[in-house]
C-alpha cells in the first residue's frame, strides 16, 4: 500500500464516523444472502500474536505525534509506537481543543507517562508532589508544598486584569496498591509502573498531567494579563484511601488543616472516565456520585482441630454466612428503586487446612445515593453481624466508618462547565453521568456541610467526567481499578481545554463571566 502522508493541516476535519458506519451498513445489507441460500460458517481467525513495544525516552518532545487516529495497541493517537498501523479517529472530538493546549500535547503525554511509571500510594506521594511543585514554580506561580498531611501542593495564579473571584481547580495524586498487568494479547506498556504492587489504575496520573497543562496555559502572559481574579491549583493527596489517623482521606485534611478553600468562590474538578469514549464530557447538576462508607468486621470464634469441630465456633463458617447475609441486605431490605451497592472486597481467615480458625476478618464498602438508604444499610449491617454471630456462638465486632459524602454539583457551576465544554466537544458529546463510585471531592462542595466531622463548609462547584476509553475498545472494557487499566491520552487534551475555556469564561469576561 502507498505510504501514509501526514496532512499539511493535522487538524483538518475528518469524515464523521456515523456517515461511514451508515455506508458500511448499507453495503452489508446489499450483500446479505437471501433466506433460501445456504450460509457458510465464518472460519475462525486465530488470535493475533502479541506485538512487542519498544520503550522510548520519557522526556518532553520524545514522542512522535501521529494524527492518523487511535493506535492499534492502546487506542491513543499519542502512542509512542509510531511505526505501527493506526485506526481511524472517531470523529472530530479532539480537533476542537484549545490551540494553546494542543501546542503542549507532547509535554502532557510525557508528564502523564512519568506519573504512571512512578506511582505512589495515598499519603506517600512524596516524589509526585515534588515533581508537581517544581513544574508549577517554573511557571512563576506562588507554590506551597508539604501541606496536610505532608504531600499536598497548592499553587496560586493572580491575574493581571484586576480584581475578581477566586476559582480553584483540583487534581488528585495518589495511586492504588495494585500490580499492573498487560491486557490479554498485549505486551506491557513501555511506561508501565516501575513500582511492584503500585499502579495508577484510576487515572490520577492523567488528572495531574491535565492540570499541569492548564496551569501552563493560564500562566502565559497572554492569559495572565487578561485574568480578573485568582486561580488556585490544588494537588491533593490520598483520594483513594484514608487511614487510621486520617480516616476521611486527603480532601478533608487539605480543607480542615491546610485551609485550601479559604477565599475560594468556586471549585471544579474532573475525572477521566473509562466507561465513555473520547469526546464525551459528563456534567450533571445535583447528586452525581455515591456516599462512601467502609466497614471492618472482626470475627472472634473458638479454634480447634479440624477433625473435632464440636465445642468450637468456626470463624470461617461465620465469615461465609456473613458474606451471604450482608449481600442480601441490598436485595431484601432496600427499596428496589434505590441505588445502593455493598461489596465485600477482602476476606481473610485461617492458616492451615486441618485447623478450625478462631479469627477471621472482612472488609467491605457501601455506596448510597441518598441518606435514607445509607441509614438502612448502617442499621441492617449491625443487625446482621449481631444475629450471625449469635447463631454460631461467635463474637462479631463491627467498625463502621462514614468516609465521604455524596458529590452534589451546584446547578450554576455545572452550567459553567457545560458552556465551556460546548466549545470543545460536539453537542452529542455533552452527557449526564451519574455513578455509584465515590470521590472525596465531595468535601470541597457545599452539600458536605452536614456530614459528620465537617467543620469547614465547602463552596459551590462542579465535578465532571471526561470520556477516556481507548478508541480501539468498547467503553468500559478496562474499568477503573483494573490491573490493565489505561486511558486514551486524547482525553487529557479535552479535559485541559474545558478547564481553560471555563476559566476564560469566568475570569476574562467570556460566556458566563463574572
Amino acid at each position: 500500500p502507498a505510504p501514509f502522508r501526514q496532512p499539511s493541516n493535522p487538524l483538518q476535519q475528518l469524515a464523521p464516523l456515523g456517515s461511514a458506519r451508515r455506508a458500511d451498513c448499507t453495503s452489508l445489507t446489499a450483500m446479505a444472502p437471501a433466506p433460501t441460500e445456504e450460509v457458510l460458517p465464518v472460519p475462525e481467525v486465530p488470535p493475533a500474536a502479541k506485538r512487542p513495544r519498544k520503550a522510548k525516552p520519557l522526556a518532553p518532545g520524545a514522542f512522535g505525534m501521529d494524527f492518523r487516529g487511535g493506535c492499534g495497541c492502546c487506542g491513543s493517537v499519542w502512542c509512542s509506537d509510531v511505526a505501527k498501523p493506526s485506526l481511524a479517529a472517531d470523529g472530530s472530538s479532539w480537533q476542537k481543543c484549545r490551540p494553546e493546549v494542543l501546542k503542549l500535547r507532547e509535554r502532557v503525554v510525557a508528564d502523564r507517562r512519568h506519573f504512571h511509571q512512578h506511582p505512589e500510594v495515598a499519603f506517600e506521594e512524596f516524589e509526585t508532589s515534588k515533581y508537581c511543585a517544581e513544574r508549577l514554580r517554573e511557571l512563576g506561580l506562588d507554590v506551597t508544598e508539604g501541606l496536610a498531611p505532608g504531600t499536598g501542593v497548592v499553587a496560586v495564579l493572580r491575574g493581571g486584569g484586576g480584581e475578581g473571584p477566586c476559582i480553584a481547580l483540583r487534581a488528585d495524586m495518589d495511586a492504588l496498591p495494585i500490580q499492573e498487568e498487560a491486557a490479554e494479547g498485549e505486551e506491557r506498556l513501555p511506561f508501565a509502573s516501575a513500582r511492584p504492587g503500585v499502579m495508577h489504575a484510576c487515572g490520577h496520573d492523567a488528572h495531574m498531567a491535565t492540570m499541569l497543562c492548564v496551569a501552563e496555559v493560564l500562566s502565559s502572559t497572554a492569559f495572565r494579563s487578561r485574568l480578573r481574579g485568582t486561580v488556585k491549583f490544588i494537588f491533593q493527596p490520598a483520594e483513594e484511601n484514608g487511614n487510621e489517623e486520617h480516616p476521611h482521606g486527603g480532601a478533608h485534611e487539605m480543607i480542615h488543616k491546610a485551609r485550601v478553600l479559604d477565599g475560594v468562590d468556586a471549585i471544579y474538578g474532573m475525572h477521566v472516565w473509562s466507561f465513555a469514549p473520547v469526546g464525551v464530557v459528563g456534567a450533571t447538576p445535583g447528586c452525581v456520585m455515591a456516599a462512601c462508607d467502609s466497614l471492618e468486621i472482626d470475627i472472634e470464634g473458638r479454634g480447634g482441630h479440624g477433625a473435632a469441630p464440636q465445642g468450637t465456633a468456626d470463624a470461617v463458617l461465620v465469615m461465609g454466612h456473613l458474606i451471604t447475609a450482608l449481600h442480601s441486605i441490598v436485595s431484601r431490605s432496600q427499596d428496589p428503586t434505590s441505588s445502593v451497592v455493598l461489596t465485600v472486597g477482602s476476606a481473610s481467615a485461617g492458616e492451615a487446612p486441618n485447623v478450625i480458625a478462631a479469627r477471621a476478618k472482612l472488609r467491605a464498602t457501601v455506596r448510597c445515593l441518598d441518606a435514607a438508604s445509607q441509614a438502612i444499610m448502617k442499621r441492617r449491617i449491625a443487625e446482621v453481624c449481631t444475629g450471625v454471630g449469635a447463631t454460631f456462638g461467635a463474637k462479631v465486632h463491627l467498625k463502621y466508618v462514614e468516609e465521604a459524602p455524596n458529590v452534589v454539583n451546584d446547578a450554576e457551576a455545572t452550567q459553567h462547565v457545560k458552556e465551556a465544554a460546548a466549545s470543545v466537544v460536539s453537542p452529542d458529546g455533552l452527557q449526564n453521568i451519574t455513578t455509584m463510585a465515590s470521590e472525596d471531592f465531595a468535601f470541597f462542595l457545599e452539600a458536605s456541610k452536614s456530614f459528620p466531622g465537617v467543620s469547614v463548609s465547602g463552596v459551590k462547584g462542579c465535578f465532571f467526567f471526561v470520556g477516556a476509553a481507548p478508541k480501539t475498545e468498547k467503553a468500559g472494557n478496562r474499568p477503573h481499578h483494573n490491573p490493565a487499566f489505561t486511558v486514551d491520552e486524547d482525553a487529557m487534551l479535552i479535559g485541559a481545554s474545558v478547564f481553560v475555556q471555563l476559566v476564560e469564561n469566568r475570569l476574562c469576561g467570556g460566556v458566563g463571566g463574572g
